[in-house]
């Protein structure tokens, strides 16, 4: 009986589900510990962090980091589709792009391509271009069937695209022509989840992030 009562933990979810009744008790709880008194409603960008606890969170975020400000999302969906957009408008700004594609890199298996209902095309108007791929790429297949026998992203194929300054490349899903002087952004997801949580080798993603830098495109 003793080992019937013991909690299953599900290891492909990144969190233990609560009850509806459970999550808010445990959010009335937190609210009492740190002293929130009232409701975010429509953002509290004006307010100081001694009137708001959101712009409270906000600032010690910022502080560990060491930056001037920082902004709380509800989701990561969210945060990336604002990231994405910010990265294309300096890229098209700093290089002064008069191009109508604005593209981002990322590995076939990523969270914007399985999940996002192709938010990164409907909403931002942008195209992927897919690291490794071939123009086999089947996203239904990979949404149905899985794809747990795919490798990380490694840095040969970064540079397979953004050490090609002559080469044409092919975006995702409209099938538009591009260079890699059109990628604003490299996005890469650590652990890839689809493939069993598989991770691109430190000393490759610090190489990653120094190519990035000398061809001008944004990590994330």
């Amino acid at each position: 009986d003793n080992e019937k009562d013991k909690a299953v933990i599900d290891l492909q979810l990144h969190t233990i589900r609560q009850s509806p009744a459970e999550t808010l008790a445990s959010l009335s709880e937190a609210c009492n510990t740190l002293g929130v008194e009232s409701f975010d409603v429509y953002g509290d960008y004006q307010s100081k962090p001694q009137q708001s606890y959101l712009r409270q969170f906000e600032s010690e975020v910022a502080s560990c980091f060491g930056k001037d400000d920082a902004v709380f999302c509800l989701s990561g969906g969210m945060a990336q589709s604002i990231a994405l957009m910010i990265h294309a408008k300096s890229h098209s700004t700093a290089n002064n792009d008069s191009s109508d594609v604005r593209a981002f890199a990322c590995h076939p298996t990523s969270h914007l391509l399985l999940h996002e209902n192709d938010a990164y095309s409907e909403l931002l108007g942008m195209e992927a271009l897919i690291t490794g791929s071939t123009m086999d790429f089947d996203i239904d297949n990979f949404k149905q069937n899985g794809c747990y026998g795919m490798a990380p992203m490694m840095l040969s194929d970064v540079k397979d695209i953004l050490s090609s300054d002559n080469d044409t490349l092919t975006t995702y899903p409209n099938q538009k022509s591009i260079t890699c002087n059109d990628i604003s952004t490299l996005m890469l997801e650590l652990p890839h989840r689809e493939i069993g949580g598989s991770l691109t080798p430190w000393d490759e993603v610090q190489s990653m992030s120094a190519l990035c830098k000398e061809k001008g495109v944004k990590f994330h």
